[in-house]
């Protein structure tokens, strides 16, 4: 079915509706009309993954990392990194505003230099034949030789896991 996303959730997923009910769409931008598939019906909402862009965002762009459709790590993987900065920046003041009661005018953001390797942590998990990050909502395990959030001394320490016949069932890094 073709839906138009009305905006972005919390998780970076695109919201329509759709038989009165609220629908959270994979991998759609605020903007977009796309063709989605619903995943997964519940008695209020509705999962749903865009499997076709009919009409693409300006602030789209091509996912740099080939992980990205699977992994649950990096929502927002095909936004530009101005657009993304916005998207998180107005999430926390929402956030802090709702929960903490704080002003959303004193919190200010924080800029990375680079969209990519700024991270400083991982949690890889492993089952003796492999390591890598989990697929999105499930314990399914994909194997990676590198994270574009995590900096190149955790990429070092990735590539060295993936060489080794190791039995890491969870890794922090």
């Amino acid at each position: 079915m073709q839906v138009k996303i009305e905006k972005l959730d919390n998780l970076g997923r695109g919201i329509t509706y759709y038989n009165n009910k609220i629908m959270f769409v994979k991998n759609a931008l605020e903007g977009e009309i796309v063709e989605a598939a619903i995943k997964k019906e519940y008695s209020k909402y509705i999962e749903a993954e865009a499997t076709e862009i009919i009409k693409k965002s300006k602030i789209r762009i091509k996912e740099e990392c080939p992980y990205s459709k699977e992994c649950g790590g990096c929502h927002l993987n095909h936004m530009t990194y101005h657009e993304e900065n916005k998207w998180k920046e107005t999430k926390i003041k929402e956030i802090m505003q709702k929960y903490a009661s704080i002003t959303p005018n004193i919190i200010k953001p924080i800029k990375y230099n680079n969209r990519d390797h700024y991270r400083n942590k991982i949690t890889l998990h492993g089952n003796n034949s492999k390591i890598g990050v989990y697929k999105g909502k499930t314990h399914d395990i994909i194997p990676i030789k590198e994270c574009l959030l995590v900096n190149e001394k955790i990429n070092n320490i990735i590539n060295l896991l993936q060489k080794e016949k190791t039995r890491i069932q969870e890794i922090v890094i």
